[in-house]
């Protein structure tokens, strides 16, 4: 369970049945079945393949991580990374056209990835919000209309990208030891945090929109204010003022949180 990051990959199933709520109160059961099925699976591939790529950097900055602390042949890893990418991309094709062709770019993107685009500034980054983002597409896919997906994405996208930059500041050691070129060891860590504040404050400007334009309810106002924007201000406030990595690690395991509440606003929201 700790090898495939069990967390996260209900957090992408979690994601899967929000977006497709929103696109439907009547959803396609069966196809919601394998939806939540399919994302389970690039998920676990996905995050196996990342630490597979990240060991040399997982010993300095995460060394409790199971593939350093167990003796895991790697043949035997990478082969269990083919098998669920594989399995979770057949099952796409029994949803949609669509469906299928965002699983099969989802499965590579994660691939290259880890295996080169998250040693690049910011493009690393990108990518992993962009997957984020297209994980709502893929849900709103299997509910029937992709088009009810577009804002959650969004929404996803600013959250992870301003997340990403937060991350590699607070995995800076580790990173260039590993001869990484992550955006704070370039441009050190204090204007890569601005940069993050940046992001978060367009996510926060985008986050009233839809309230005034009438797409969502004065419930999705109030819990992403409340729930979203004030509690991303709290945190990012408590990230710039202490430096130390505990601190820094709490503040980016409760900015993946806090995206539930957002998710959830925009389900209450869009009812």
């Amino acid at each position: 369970m700790y090898l495939i990051r069990l967390n996260n990959c209900l957090m992408g199933v979690l994601s899967v049945i929000i977006s497709a709520f929103i696109a439907t109160r009547e959803p396609d059961y069966l196809k919601l079945s394998l939806a939540v099925a399919t994302v389970f699976m690039v998920f676990a591939g996905g995050n196996i393949v990342n630490d597979l790529f990240d060991i040399e950097t997982d010993k300095v900055n995460k060394p409790s991580r199971p593939l350093i602390a167990m003796d895991f042949n790697l043949k035997h890893m990478f082969a269990l990374v083919f098998v669920f990418l594989l399995s979770g991309i057949v099952i796409s094709a029994f949803i949609s056209r669509t469906a299928f062709a965002i699983a099969l770019l989802s499965a590579v993107l994660l691939f290259l990835y880890s295996w080169s685009f998250k040693k690049l500034p910011f493009i690393g980054n990108f990518t992993i919000s962009l997957l984020t983002a297209i994980l709502f597409i893929f849900g709103a896919e299997a509910g029937g209309d992709y088009t009810k997906g577009i804002f959650p994405a969004i929404f996803s996208f600013f959250m992870n990208l301003g997340r990403e930059i937060t991350k590699d500041i607070e995995d800076v050691d580790g990173d260039e030891y590993a001869g990484m070129k992550t955006m704070p060891i370039i441009i050190g860590k204090t204007k890569s945090f601005f940069i993050a504040a940046v992001v978060f404050l367009i996510l926060i400007i985008i986050t009233f929109i839809p309230y005034f334009n009438n797409t969502y309810n004065k419930w999705y106002f109030f819990i992403t204010f409340f729930g979203v924007d004030v509690v991303l201000i709290v945190l990012l406030t408590i990230f710039y003022i202490f430096d130390d990595i505990k601190t820094k690690r709490f503040v980016n395991n409760y900015i993946k949180y806090d995206m539930i509440v957002g998710l959830a606003a925009i389900m209450m929201g869009a009812s």
